[in-house]
């Protein structure tokens, strides 16, 4: 469900912004940027967009990217985000606690080349999805303008 997923990728730096902005005496990276974290924060989403999901529908159909709703989709599009989210960030920030309650992060690969690809990594796929979303827009229009 891409609009639970796009949450979901998102949802976990709640955290983050929240210490920065409260200037909490807390981790950047803390609870939340673990697996148990994001699994308790992936349900929770789940039971919110269960009820929610239905008022996003017509934004989507602006935009032509009308899916169907079902909790199998919501629940995946959940998971993937928040769990993809820990992952990355793991790969990057050595303070992360991925295992939490156990200590230390096995992930984290500290070098500015990491970084670098790291972002070039996230950029590709950022593109690649604007790619295929007007690719898939273009053949909608095309579409619909021989039905004219």
């Amino acid at each position: 469900d891409f609009p639970t997923l796009m949450i979901a990728s998102v949802i976990i730096d709640i955290e983050g912004i929240s210490v920065l902005v409260f200037n909490l005496s807390y981790p950047l990276h803390g609870y939340l940027h673990s697996f148990l974290g994001a699994f308790l924060a992936a349900l929770l989403l789940i039971l919110v967009m269960k009820y929610f999901r239905k008022y996003l529908s017509p934004i989507m159909a602006v935009f032509k990217v009308e899916q169907e709703i079902n909790l199998r989709s919501i629940s995946f599009g959940a998971f993937l985000g928040t769990f993809s989210h820990i992952f990355l960030d793991a790969l990057l920030y050595g303070e992360m606690n991925p295992f939490f309650p156990l200590l230390g992060n096995p992930f984290v690969i500290e070098s500015s080349f990491t970084r670098f690809y790291m972002l070039t990594f996230c950029t590709f796929c950022a593109l690649g999805a604007l790619l295929t979303y007007f690719i898939k827009l273009t053949m909608y229009i095309t579409k619909n303008k021989k039905r004219d």
